[in-house]
């Protein structure tokens, strides 16, 4: 029994060989674009301060939205609309 054609790796390779050439050539090219060679790069202060600023501003921004919408989220678990208690604040006064 033949391991290299139950692998995983001979499958590939025998899909690859009924490929045609167009697809050959788009797979090689993904392959060779995903392999990145060593980048020499670093972030500076100012990148650090801004991912605070947006983990900060969506959170606040949250917070927000549920203070707008408290009424709405626990009419909803209740079982009860908006509408009713509008309704029963209005009689009320």
């Amino acid at each position: 029994m033949n391991l290299f054609a139950n692998s995983f790796f001979g499958y590939f390779c025998k899909k690859l060989t009924q490929m045609s050439l167009k697809n050959n050539l788009l797979l090689t090219l993904g392959l060779c674009l995903m392999i990145v060679p060593t980048a020499s790069a670093y972030l500076d202060p100012g990148t650090g301060s801004y991912i605070v600023q947006i983990l900060v501003a969506g959170a606040l921004g949250g917070i927000y939205a549920i203070k707008m919408y408290w009424m709405r989220i626990v009419n909803f678990f209740k079982g009860s609309s908006a509408s009713d208690e509008s309704s029963e604040e209005f009689e009320n006064e």
